[in-house]
């Protein structure tokens, strides 16, 4: 039968990787930018209107994408800083 890990080890793990998170972000202005190869901005003077409206709602879906890994980053970063601050 396994053992419950102890509140300190579970503690101790916490702050092991909140140590991970920060370091890395310390780096992240040294990665290479990446280019964008996404299809955003389209010429739309091509487009129908129905190409037009696919075309909103794709931009809709990308931001909801991107909303949410805004949230799911800032809610990484708040836990890794409230480690540090207790």
């Amino acid at each position: 039968m396994r053992r419950r890990p102890e509140k300190t080890e579970h503690c101790a793990l916490i702050l092991k990787l909140s140590r991970i998170i920060l370091y890395a972000k310390m780096f992240d202005d040294d990665l290479p930018i990446k280019k964008k190869t996404a299809e955003f901005p389209r010429n739309l003077d091509l487009l129908s209107i129905s190409e037009l409206e696919e075309y909103v709602g794709a931009l809709k879906e990308e931001i909801a994408r991107v909303e949410n890994d805004i949230g799911k980053k800032k809610a990484t970063a708040e836990a890794a800083a409230s480690v540090f601050k207790s």
